[in-house]
């Protein structure tokens, strides 16, 4: 390796402490969009500081003289970009992670990239970042993906950016066009709050206010991007907060040995130290903590221990042991905000898997409630999201989750997405506060309502089928209690698990003596579509009805349950008036949405 040849810093003979080691080790993020010359300024950043080994310098003049990219001798691109198709485009298609060590700093640097097609490699990259550098091609300015990756930086919870106006050396180092992209980009970074940026001119090319200082731009009195690097905090946890330390597997390898393995996430802790047991709630206190360098009498953030308890509790992988006087969030509903990932739609009431953590549940998004305008940052009204869309949604979870906010602890406050049967990640998740009182205030499980133990995949796999809610509504009770008894039925006889949900259970009053009616206010349609719902999660295909001759009170019903996912069915709008077919019709419609495996 070629060795820096500024002065290294040298310990305080006091202290024994280093700059480096008291700034920590920085993990930099760089996003901007294609061609604004990420790889490049990434690769002169590595070779001033000598961080390429001199083998590795001649296979890469080789390499320039083969793809021909530039007039220099070494390409600075073909550092980062080692794939040969990244090389052979001249973009960035995988994560690229590079290690740099300066005077004063350890950087570990992800180069992510820039085209939109890949915008989920990005997010991977984000949710480790502590700074983000966000490249802007100075002939360009602010482009959408300028945009969208500033605002995907600042949700996975960046707080401090550097502003690379790249390329100054083709718009002849004008301090007017710098000035212009800094004004726009700061106009725009007013709906994150909290941010901090740094802006500097340069070019990765030239090697201008990379790691020496240019006097092509002597109007630029601030740091280079060596300097900004080496000065910026790291984010750390705080040492205030209490203990957490989530399961990753039960260490048994004799009769005398119980203990949990982890590793810790946040705080400190002591043999005899009190802890609770999430979710469960049970408390015990710390018997001992064994490394493989022996028993430990404590232990802090960052270190893989097992843990040996006072108590013989019942514990899992996913589970958590946390100070008695923290108390993160345990729940079964999530508002949390999704980066969808997939080339499929969002689908409201698809069971995906959910992996939060060491934890790993069935869940849903049971609604999209807003999706994040990438151009103004702004919410706006939607029901799915697509591929590289952001929302804010609505998610209900087979079992309990052990969760803080993502700003908060990034390990407890994330999850992903993953499609049971292609096993792809279909979204990356982060919760928030915002939107999430009900989690933010959630006592352990333990002083709640008893959960079941027995889960949606039990009972699928005991009836043989998904449970599904499906609502029926129409302007006549007598048609729709009709058509419901006869769908119970021929579904019945085919080996479903069925049921109608009594009319009178359902709207609690009785119009005349032959029909019952929904309320007729779209108030009380949530509690019974709710209820649909809650008795079909018992391994059931539940059947409700409204009669809604109110065409605003129709729309409520199909609004509402294409909200939560449940079938639903208005019989005016069927093409036959005969009972026979439209059950047939129904009937078609409920078993091609049922995942049956008879």
């Amino acid at each position: 390796m070629i060795t820096h040849k500024n002065n290294t810093i040298e310990p305080n003979t006091q202290t024994g402490e280093t700059i480096a080691s008291r700034f920590g080790i920085l993990r930099l993020l760089t996003c901007g969009s294609v061609d604004d010359g990420k790889s490049t300024l990434i690769g002169r950043l590595l070779l001033e500081t000598g961080a390429v080994y001199e083998d590795h310098l001649q296979t890469l003049q080789l390499e320039t003289k083969r793809h021909g990219t530039t007039e220099l001798a070494i390409d600075p691109a073909l550092i980062v970009d080692g794939l040969e198709d990244e090389r052979a485009q001249g973009i960035t298609i995988d994560v690229a992670y590079r290690y740099l060590r300066s005077p004063r700093r350890k950087i570990i640097i992800a180069d992510s990239p820039g085209h939109e097609q890949y915008t989920r490699n990005m997010v991977t990259a984000a949710s480790r970042a502590d700074v983000a550098l966000i490249l802007v091609d100075a002939r360009k300015g602010i482009v959408q993906q300028t945009r969208r990756h500033a605002l995907i930086a600042s949700m996975l919870g960046i707080e401090r950016f550097i502003l690379a106006i790249n390329k100054m050396d083709l718009v002849d180092y004008q301090s007017s066009v710098f000035h212009k992209i800094v004004d726009e980009f700061q106009h725009f970074a007013k709906t994150f709050s909290g941010l901090e940026i740094t802006s500097i001119p340069l070019s990765g090319l030239c090697g201008d206010n990379v790691c020496r200082r240019s006097d092509r731009m002597e109007w630029y009195q601030g740091p280079t991007l060596l300097d900004a690097l080496e000065l910026c905090q790291a984010s750390r946890g705080n040492p205030a907060d209490g203990f957490r330390f989530p399961v990753q597997r039960i260490v048994r390898p004799d009769s005398k040995f119980r203990g949990v393995s982890g590793t810790i996430v946040t705080g400190k802790v002591k043999v005899h130290d009190p802890i609770e047991i999430l979710p469960q709630g049970r408390k015990s206190r710390i018997r001992s903590i064994v490394t493989m360098d022996g028993e430990y009498e404590s232990a802090s953030a960052g270190q893989a221990v097992t843990i040996t308890l006072e108590d013989e509790i019942d514990i899992g992988r996913g589970d958590w042991i946390v100070s008695p006087d923290v108390s993160p969030g345990v729940s079964a509903e999530l508002n949390a905000k999704l980066v969808w990932m997939s080339t499929d739609a969002l689908a409201i009431g698809k069971t995906y898997w959910l992996k939060c953590g060491t934890k790993t549940v069935m869940a849903e998004v049971a609604s999209v409630q807003s999706k994040i305008c990438i151009e103004t940052g702004s919410s706006k009204a939607a029901s799915t999201l697509v591929l590289n869309e952001i929302g804010q949604c609505h998610l209900l979870l087979h079992e309990p989750v052990v969760h803080e906010s993502y700003n908060g602890i990034r390990e407890m406050g994330s999850f992903i997405l993953v499609d049971k049967i292609s096993h792809e990640t279909v979204a990356a998740g982060i919760i928030s506060n915002e939107g999430n009182k009900s989690s933010a205030k959630s006592t352990p499980i333990a002083n709640k309502k008893q959960i079941s133990q027995v889960t949606a995949a039990q009972r699928k796999s005991r009836v043989g089928h998904d449970s599904h809610a499906v609502v029926i509504s129409g302007r006549r009770s007598d048609e729709l209690l009709r058509v419901a008894y006869d769908l119970e039925l021929r579904l019945f006889n085919e080996g479903f698990h069925v049921g109608v949900l009594d009319a009178e259970v359902l709207h609690g009053e009785r119009k005349d003596n032959r029909s019952y009616s929904a309320t007729g206010k779209v108030d009380d349609l949530g509690r019974g579509i709710q209820l649909t719902q809650s008795i079909s999660e018992l391994g059931l295909i539940c059947i409700s009805v409204y009669e809604a001759g109110d065409r605003d009170l129709k729309i409520a019903i199909g609004q509402e349950c294409s909200q939560k996912g449940i079938l639903y069915f208005d019989l005016d709008s069927q093409s036959s008036s005969e009972t026979e077919d439209i059950v047939e019709s129904l009937y078609n419609e409920v078993v091609s949405s049922v995942a049956r495996q008879l």
